[in-house]
């Protein structure tokens, strides 16, 4: 028995919306920048934080957390869902990553995986980098 039946519909558009992206950038970059007391800095090792997380950094992340509060909804026993948006570099992004861990507790309990993630990702471009092959036929050093 169908109760009730709705036909789709556009709620609102945001006109322009690439006007808008630099903010959207600056405000995520906020949220993973030491510099800017980001929420989610706590969760990443230093060295992670040097390379990626730093005003400094050539391959510097973007990125937002979230907490799916599912306890909370249906006061039963289960802990929040965990996610975390990011991408990188910020000025000329290349790829970017969506993690969610159910179960997680907070958004930025994703930052573990968010760092394997990228640490393997420029780790292979380092490695495939002209500079770091060696020529065939060549020694390694």
């Amino acid at each position: 028995e169908i109760l009730n039946q709705y036909q789709p519909s556009v709620f609102g558009s945001l006109d322009d919306a690439y006007l808008y992206l630099p903010y959207i950038k600056e405000g995520m970059k906020g949220v993973v920048s030491p510099e800017d007391g980001g929420d989610a800095v706590k969760k990443f090792n230093q060295d992670f934080i040097d390379k990626h997380l730093s005003d400094t950094s050539e391959k510097q992340l973007a990125g937002k957390t979230g907490t799916a509060q599912v306890g909370a909804v249906e006061k039963i026993d289960i802990e929040n869902t965990s996610w975390f948006v990011t991408f990188a570099p910020l000025n000329d992004p290349e790829i970017a990553v969506v993690v969610c861990v159910p179960y997680g507790t907070s958004g930025s309990s994703s930052a573990p995986a968010i760092e394997d993630i990228f640490t393997y990702y420029f780790g292979k471009q380092e490695a495939a980098a002209p500079e770091n092959l060696v020529e065939i036929g060549a020694i390694a050093p």
